[in-house]
C-alpha cells in the first residue's frame, strides 16, 4: 500500500459526553460535510463509505452520496475503519472514502 493511500483530511465536531441533544448520526454528517469541504471534493467525489453507527448506507443516504462503489461497516475500534478504506482504496475498489 505504501504510495498508494493517503489520508487527505479530517474533522471533528463539539461532540462531548453530555451533550445529548443531538444525534451521533448528526455529528457523523457534521465530520463528513466538514473533511470534505477541508478538501475541496463534493457528494459526487466520493466512492466509500465506513461506518459502524451510523452504519455505511446510512450515512450514504444522510450524504446523498450517489457514486458509492464501497463500503464496509467494521467492528469499533476506529483502527478497523482505516485498515478495511485503506485495503479498497489499494485495491482500487474506490478512491474517495468517508
Amino acid at each position: 500500500m505504501k504510495n498508494q493511500v493517503a489520508f487527505a483530511g479530517a474533522a471533528t465536531t463539539g461532540l462531548i459526553a453530555t451533550n445529548t441533544e443531538r444525534s451521533q448520526a448528526s455529528y457523523a454528517v457534521e465530520a463528513c460535510i466538514a473533511v470534505l469541504r477541508q478538501c475541496g471534493l463534493g457528494p459526487a467525489d466520493v466512492d466509500g463509505v465506513c461506518g459502524s453507527y451510523p452504519a455505511a448506507h446510512r450515512m450514504q443516504e444522510m450524504l446523498g452520496l450517489e457514486s458509492v462503489t464501497w463500503f464496509a461497516n467494521p467492528m469499533i475500534p476506529v483502527i478497523n475503519h482505516i485498515a478495511a478504506a485503506t485495503s479498497a482504496v489499494a485495491a482500487g475498489q474506490c478512491e474517495v472514502v468517508l
